[in-house]
């Protein structure tokens, strides 16, 4: 083959490649927004856009007034942005918006790798490792602002600060992030890094060259960093926007928060998965593939580091080094290594290898814009048959656009707003709280929401003990005189919801959706009159029929949601509904352990419900169909030990039936 054939050829795959790191990229935004903190934010952004106050100065409008207490807030900014997005463009400007953000954090790893590079090779890997360890948190957040303006600083520290206007505009950029999230430290440690690496290559030269400007530089970024320092006093809540940062990482390092996963002992906080160490995750279906590529991050960054000291980058070395200390610490963190360190990582390994130029000149170019372009395809693949989300558990992610149906509870709102004689006194749970904000008519009030700065870490607590049957509902509920309770149906719900349901005199199920129900208290005229034409004494086939009927997307998508749905009935004591949507999953993906595991609890509970009544012919018949269940279950996830601890105990309850 002719060399210029050959030249077209491999410029050809390089470029090819990039074009699926691209549809990668935008294959893992593709997803139903379905973050649980937006609904606090746009509230937050609306109540800016209407009054011209900043919530935090106030206690939270949105929570009651036993509960709320003034916060820095931080994020002020970005909800401002998000709520006037919305306005114009509702859920797909938001969309939109959340694309534009990835894709200029993306754009300023791929312009700080080009930069160095003339290898297009490079840009492709640079932009899938970047998206691959960071799209866990690709929600629409406002972590998304500071990312686009994080890789833009250190694409601008990248290329020098040999004019004013470079130095201007890490200004302009360290103001924005201060007033948008609290990622603002990162932009100073970057800075900083720069400062010392500049240091150090006055110095220390590297061996391929010589900086005659090395002292004037090292000037420039020190300069550069006391100004950012000025920029992050540039806040409406000045120096204590400042030290936030440090007291929230004090606490949540001397609580253990940031410990091992569900170790709530120290401090309510750490049942919050994304403060915890990602290390915690390690060995659990969850989150697995997020973990999984970044150990592969951490491994390539450490080997590219080999190449950076050897060629005394050090810049690079200390922002690699530094941001992977901070990705140690919280799950959360996992992602702005990913969009960081990816591209100084590469950059490293092309000054390890001496020049990414002599690299594709070799056939070893080919093979990385192959695989590149292999292992691209196939993920995009994964995503869009719903099979990459499946095997993660990630119930909040579906193919499409707008909002996610099981994470925002349009439908109870709606029939809250359709009530008006409904009692304002007010219960949502933690993870239905802030979305429930979206239409949620004024008179309403919540107790918590998403947002942990706006009320008392005891709070939190009090509603984890509610919430997880820990704590006496009626207690509470007549402590604070709530009268109306809208619940998330899950594992977290679970146990309350099974105790209203018993506590048949004082609460009654007045509504049900796919994912959340609404208790009434009785005694009330107007609950009365409601509760007589709304209250829901039982979900029987047909309800379990239209929820399939409803249930749209991928094979591996529908199993998942299905999954979900069955929360529904199984927290209610409907155990017979449950089984038709665990079957109509199984019949999709019938390897889906969690789904046996849950028919076997649906089969278990209603064996249970015979044995009580005295049939023990049905009892037998559902505890054998349980025990299958569980055993398929067990076959298929041996760490599931919830699913081997009800066979062991479902195996001994049939062995003491009476025979009769």
């Amino acid at each position: 083959m002719r060399p210029e054939s050959t030249g077209r050829l491999r410029r050809g795959l390089a470029w090819t490649a990039v074009l699926a790191a691209v549809a990668l990229t935008a294959s893992l935004c593709w997803f139903r927004i379905a973050n649980l903190d937006l609904g606090y934010h746009l509230a937050y952004g609306n109540h800016f856009l209407a009054t011209g106050e900043i919530v935090g100065f106030a206690p939270d409008p949105f929570l009651r007034e036993e509960t709320a207490v003034p916060f820095v807030n931080l994020n002020w900014g970005s909800q401002v942005v998000m709520a006037l997005v919305d306005r114009l463009g509702g859920v797909h400007g938001l969309f939109a918006l959340r694309l534009l953000l990835v894709g200029l954090a993306v754009a300023a790893g791929a312009l700080t790798v080009r930069r160095h590079s003339t290898s297009i090779v490079a840009v492709a890997i640079c932009i899938v490792l970047m998206v691959t360890v960071g799209y866990e948190r690709f929600s629409m957040r406002p972590e998304l602002f500071s990312y686009a303006l994080l890789a833009w600083m250190l694409w601008r520290l990248d290329g020098g600060l040999s004019r004013k206007r470079d130095i201007a505009l890490l200004i302009v950029l360290q103001v924005l992030l201060v007033n948008l999230h609290s990622y603002f430290l990162l932009g100073l440690a970057l800075t900083f890094a720069f400062v010392v690496g500049s240091a150090l290559e006055w110095k220390l030269p590297a061996r391929d060259r010589v900086v005659a400007d090395g002292k004037r530089s090292m000037r420039r970024y020190g300069v550069t960093f006391l100004l950012q320092l000025v920029a992050c006093f540039v806040h409406p809540w000045h120096v204590h926007a400042f030290v936030l940062p440090f007291k929230t990482l004090a606490y949540l390092s001397q609580t253990d928060a940031m410990g091992k996963a569900g170790d709530t002992a120290g401090s309510s906080w750490a049942a919050i998965s994304e403060f915890q160490s990602p290390f915690s995750f390690l060995g659990e279906p969850i989150n697995a593939v997020t973990i999984y590529a970044y150990l592969i991050l951490l491994l390539v960054a450490v080997l590219a580091l080999v190449g950076m000291l050897w060629r005394r980058r050090w810049s690079w070395a200390l922002v690699t080094i530094g941001i992977a200390i901070v990705s140690f610490q919280m799950r959360r963190n996992i992602a702005p290594f990913g969009l960081l360190v990816a591209p100084v990582a590469v950059l490293g390994w092309w000054q390890w290898v001496g020049s990414w130029k002599a690299a594709t000149r070799s056939r070893w170019a080919n093979v990385c814009a192959g695989f590149t372009i292999a292992f691209s395809v196939c993920f995009v693949f994964l995503i869009v048959s719903g099979r990459l989300y499946f095997y993660e558990r990630r119930t909040t992610r579906q193919w499409g656009v707008g909002y996610h149906e099981l994470t925002f509870s349009t439908g109870a709102v709606d029939w809250l707003v359709a009530h008006e004689r409904v009692q304002p006194e007010l219960y949502v749970d933690y993870f239905a709280s802030s979305n429930a904000l979206i239409d949620l008519p004024p008179r309403f009030k919540l107790f918590v929401d998403t947002n942990t700065f706006a009320y008392d870490e005891a709070t939190l607590r009090t509603t984890q003990d509610l919430e997880q049957g820990r704590l006496d509902h009626n207690a509470f509920f007549d402590r604070y005189g709530i009268h109306t309770v809208l619940l998330r149906a899950g594992s977290n719900t679970q146990l309350l919801i099974r105790r209203m349901m018993k506590d048949e005199t004082t609460w009654a199920l007045a509504y049900v959706d796919r994912a959340h129900v609404i208790f009434l208290r009785r005694g009330l005229q107007s609950h009365a009159e409601i509760l007589m034409i709304d209250k829901v004494k039982a979900l029987d086939e047909g309800w379990s029929a239209a929820q399939i009927a409803a249930t749209h997307g991928p094979t591996y998508e529908r199993a998942l949601s299905l999954t979900t749905v069955a929360n529904v009935p199984l927290a209610l004591g409907f155990d017979q509904a449950a089984v038709p949507l665990l079957i109509a999953s199984l019949e999709l993906v019938p390897d889906h352990a969690e789904a046996w595991r849950y028919l076997g609890v649906a089969y278990g509970n209603l064996g249970n419900a015979a044995a009580r009544q005295g049939d023990y012919a049905t009892t037998k018949s559902h505890w054998q169909q349980a025990i299958d269940a569980f055993e398929r279950a067990v076959s298929l996830d041996a760490n599931d030990m919830d699913a081997a601890t009800y066979l062991e105990n479902t195996r001994r309850m049939l062995r003491q039936l009476p025979s009769r």
